[in-house]
């Protein structure tokens, strides 16, 4: 059994993967771009250099990882095709720790460099265009450190001051009678409480591609007795789950699968994706960048809250100005199922369908 050593570099520009490892980085070339060639082409490396790269790591493994011969069309073996899979499964999975532990470190750093620095600190629901924001605040001198967990545990941390900000989200058909206004409407018992508009998102069911079983609602998921994963109690998108099987009529254990749960999006789409399940409810990115299908279902709401005494906070303001901004909302459009045409607006209570609950 091969051992695993993590390591980690300095650059001026972030790379989108969490983890790198030549190995995983070389098969995804090869898969992403269909030969040889045209992968040596992706990394910037020679044809010769990455035909030896691969003999080199066959000779390790004392396994073929790719088919076809120099010259020709490559496909991956169903060895390199599962190595990459397994990766991506844990990465996926662990995606909160491993943003926390990279956050963290660049956090020190900053600080080591910079001791003016501001540093804003927000808990709650991942979301992959927050690490874009934390990029562009840092050009900024702002320190966005990121605790992604769920959005119950982010309001937690903001009701106990153990973060400044809140990220959550919740349907936009939510009322007072709603899982989700049960849920949240409680951190929002008194006026101490600001919430700000950060973006509008699609969540929907993840399928594998083609969609085989035909599966369109959670009706599907239980008629065809389809394998579901779940994600964790207090995330946002399990809140939506309990909505959605109470208005089908459904209850959770006619799901097969409601007690498998994942951390993130991301991890519902990669075990779709790997086969591990028939389907689970993500956001459009998440699967779009697993690669397989989605259902669309509702638009959700993803929302920021703050303290009211903490408004002024420095760094904050300049996190508004930003988002408010037409240069981020041109990013945010980059993103498959995302709007943000209202990000940092602040948002009335009397807005809120679902704060009625309290």
């Amino acid at each position: 059994m091969f051992k695993i050593s993590l390591s980690y570099s300095f650059s001026e520009q972030r790379s989108h993967a969490l983890l790198s490892s030549e190995l995983i980085d070389t098969l995804s070339a090869i898969e992403s771009q269909g030969s040889i060639a045209a992968a040596a082409k992706f990394l910037g490396i020679s044809y010769r250099h990455l035909w030896g790269r691969i003999k080199r790591w066959e000779e390790t493994l004392g396994h073929p990882l790719v088919h076809g011969s120099r010259g020709r069309d490559t496909r991956l073996t169903d060895l390199a095709q599962k190595m990459l899979w397994a990766e991506r499964q844990v990465i996926a999975r662990n995606e909160m720790e491993l943003v926390k532990v990279r956050t963290d470190l660049e956090r020190v750093f900053a600080l080591a460099m910079a001791s003016d620095a501001q540093i804003v600190t927000l808990s709650g629901c991942p979301d992959e265009s927050l690490i874009t924001l934390r990029d562009t605040l840092a050009a900024q001198n702002v320190i966005l450190d990121i605790n992604f967990n769920s959005s119950r545990k982010g309001l937690e941390d903001l009701a106990a001051e153990r973060s400044l900000i809140a990220g959550f989200n919740a349907p936009m058909w939510a009322t007072a009678q709603s899982n989700a206004g049960a849920t949240f409407s409680k951190f929002f018992a008194s006026s101490e409480v600001s919430l700000f508009r950060y973006c509008a998102r699609t969540q929907g069911l993840a399928v594998a591609k083609g969609n085989p079983l035909g599966l369109c609602s959670l009706i599907d998921v239980v008629r065809k007795d389809a394998r579901f994963i779940n994600r964790k109690r207090g995330t946002g998108t399990r809140v939506l789950l309990e909505d959605l099987l109470t208005h089908s009529g459904l209850s959770a254990r006619q799901l097969r699968g409601y007690d498998h749960e994942e951390a993130s999006h991301l991890a519902v789409a990669q075990a779709v994706a790997q086969g591990s399940a028939d389907a689970g409810l993500c956001i459009e990115s998440a699967a779009k960048k697993a690669g397989i299908d989605f259902i669309p279902f509702i638009v959700e709401n993803y929302y920021l809250a703050v303290l009211r005494k903490n408004l002024s906070h420095p760094g904050l303001p300049q996190l508004l100005e930003t988002l408010r901004s037409e240069t981020w909302r041109e990013q945010i459009r980059t993103l498959p199922g995302y709007v943000a045409d209202n990000a940092g607006q602040p948002v009335s209570h009397t807005e809120v369908a679902w704060l009625d609950a309290k």
